[in-house]
């Protein structure tokens, strides 16, 4: 089976897949936003808990299971820790990358199938 996936000619690159370049620098700016919101939301969350344990959540909860861990986290202390409006851009930038990378699936979909040898 391994061999078989080895064999077949994939796209390579974004652009094989149909995605412009102007979508992909769109989509790693929004990238590195959210990895810096996220950032700031861990240091606020050890600065302004007394224990460390939702920074630590929010820290392995976004490495290990998905971002909408710290997210959560965010937005259920986001009054007592005082970034509310750093969880609002958090969001926005979240939901632009979903919709900005959810408009491109189909296009990625169907130049995999292409490029899969028929059975």
């Amino acid at each position: 089976m391994f061999a078989q996936l080895a064999q077949t000619s994939a796209p390579a690159t974004p652009a094989d897949l149909g995605i412009s370049p102007l979508v992909m620098i769109i989509g790693t700016l929004l990238g590195i936003g959210l990895l810096i919101c996220w950032i700031m939301e861990i240091i606020a969350a050890f600065k302004k808990e007394e224990k460390p344990l939702m920074g630590i959540i929010s820290l392995v909860g976004g490495l290990l299971c998905t971002p909408l861990v710290p997210l959560i986290i965010g937005w259920i202390n986001a009054k007592k820790w005082g970034i509310q409006k750093l969880m609002l851009i958090w969001t926005i930038l979240l939901v632009v990358y979903a919709v900005l990378y959810g408009s491109q699936f189909g296009k990625i979909m169907s130049a995999l199938q292409e490029a899969q040898p028929a059975p």
